[in-house]
C-alpha cells in the first residue's frame, strides 16, 4: 500500500438510513437558511425603504457582507450529500446523489 492510499478521502457510503436521516436534516438545514436569506432581504429592503440612511455608514455594509459570507460558507458545508461528501450547489437533489448513487429520499 503507497503512501497515496493512506492519505486517500473514504467515499464509501454509510448505512443507508442513517444517511436518508442526515439528508433530511440537512435538507430541513437548508430550508431554514434560505427562509433567514429571505427575511434578511426583505428586512433590509423595507429598512432602506424607510431610513436610508442606516445603511449608508460603511459598518452597515460590513455586516451585510458577513453575514452573506457567513451565509455562504453555511451552504458549503451543508448542502452535501451525507454518504459520500458531494457538494450538490445548485441542484435540488430528488431520489439519489449523483456523485455516490446512494438513496436518499424515498
Amino acid at each position: 500500500m503507497s503512501l497515496f492510499d493512506e492519505l486517500r478521502i473514504d467515499r464509501t457510503p454509510g448505512e443507508p438510513v442513517a444517511i436518508k436521516a442526515e439528508y433530511r436534516v440537512r435538507a430541513r438545514r437548508q430550508a431554514w437558511l434560505y427562509a433567514v436569506l429571505i427575511a434578511l432581504l426583505a428586512s433590509g429592503g423595507i429598512l432602506n425603504h424607510y431610513r436610508p440612511e442606516f445603511l449608508k455608514p460603511i459598518w452597515a455594509r460590513v455586516v451585510a457582507i458577513a453575514i452573506m459570507l457567513v451565509w455562504f460558507g453555511l451552504q458549503l458545508r451543508n448542502w452535501r450529500c451525507p454518504g459520500c461528501n458531494m457538494y450538490f450547489g445548485k441542484r435540488r437533489i430528488k431520489s439519489q446523489c449523483p456523485g455516490c448513487r446512494v438513496q436518499l429520499e424515498d
